[in-house]
C-alpha cells in the first residue's frame, strides 16, 4: 500500500519536484493509516497533505539553497514564492490525523447514516413485534376481531404520522383506545377484567353483544314505564 501512496502522491505533486526521498518519506508516514485505495484520491487532494506536500518541496530548496551558501551565516528563503524560510514545520501527525480523517468521511458519514437508519428499524420493529404479542393475548381483541383490526390499523397510522417515536407502552395504549372507541356503543367495558362465557367457548362477541342487547330492552322498558 505504501508503494501505491507513493505513486499517488507523485502523480498528484509531480509540478513540486519531489525526491524520491521524500515521497518515501510521506508515504511510509501514512502507510497504516490509508488502508484503502479508494481513499487514495480524497487523500491526496486534502489541503493538510498539500501543506505537507509544499513543506517538503521548501525544506529541499533550502537545503539546496544552504548547500551553495555554506559559510555564510544568513538563512535563505525557499525559492517557491509559497513558503517563507523561517515557516516552522507543521506537525506530522495532526498533518496526517486531519488529511485521513477528510479523506474517510465521505465514506464513514453514509455509512454512519446507514448505522442510524438500520437501528431505528430495528426499534420500531421491535415495538411493533411487541405490542402485538401484548394485543394478542388480550381477551378483549380476541373477542372482537373485526374491531381490534380497525383499531389497529387507526393506531398506526398515527404511530407513522408521528415519525414512529411511541414506546411499546404509549402504542398498546393508543391501539386499546381506539378499540374502546369501536365497541363502546356495543356497551363494553374493558376497564373490567375480561371473562369467558363459561361454558369453554370462545364466541365472546355474540356473548357481549347479547349483552348490550339485554341491557338496551332494559333500558327500554324503564323508559316505557
Amino acid at each position: 500500500m505504501k508503494q501505491k501512496i507513493k505513486e499517488a502522491l507523485n502523480k498528484g505533486y509531480k509540478n513540486l519536484g519531489l525526491s524520491d526521498e521524500a515521497l518515501e518519506r510521506v508515504a511510509t508516514s501514512v502507510e497504516t493509516l490509508v488502508t484503502d485505495e479508494t481513499d487514495l484520491d480524497a487523500f491526496v487532494k486534502n489541503k493538510a497533505v498539500e501543506a505537507l506536500m509544499k513543506f517538503e518541496q521548501a525544506d529541499a530548496d533550502r537545503k539546496r539553497t544552504a548547500q551553495k551558501k555554506q559559510g555564510e551565516g544568513e538563512k535563505q528563503e525557499a525559492n517557491t514564492g509559497n513558503q517563507p524560510q523561517n515557516q516552522q514545520q507543521p506537525d506530522l501527525a495532526t498533518a496526517i490525523a486531519t488529511a485521513v480523517e477528510a479523506a474517510l468521511e465521505k465514506k464513514l458519514n453514509p455509512l454512519q447514516e446507514k448505522l442510524t437508519v438500520f437501528e431505528t428499524e430495528r426499534t420500531v420493529n421491535s415495538t411493533i413485534a411487541d405490542v402485538n404479542t401484548r394485543i394478542d393475548a388480550w381477551g378483549y381483541g380476541k373477542g372482537y376481531p373485526k374491531e381490534m383490526e380497525k383499531a389497529r390499523k387507526h393506531a398506526m397510522e398515527l404511530y407513522e404520522a408521528y415519525g414512529k417515536k411511541w414506546s411499546a407502552d404509549e402504542l398498546e395504549a393508543k391501539i386499546k383506545e381506539k378499540f374502546n372507541m369501536e365497541v363502546h356503543d356495543k356497551g363494553i367495558d374493558t376497564t373490567q377484567p375480561f371473562k369467558g362465557d363459561g361454558g369453554g367457548g370462545t364466541d365472546h362477541k355474540s356473548r357481549f353483544e347479547a349483552m348490550a342487547k339485554r341491557q338496551a330492552e332494559r333500558q327500554g322498558a324503564v323508559a316505557a314505564e
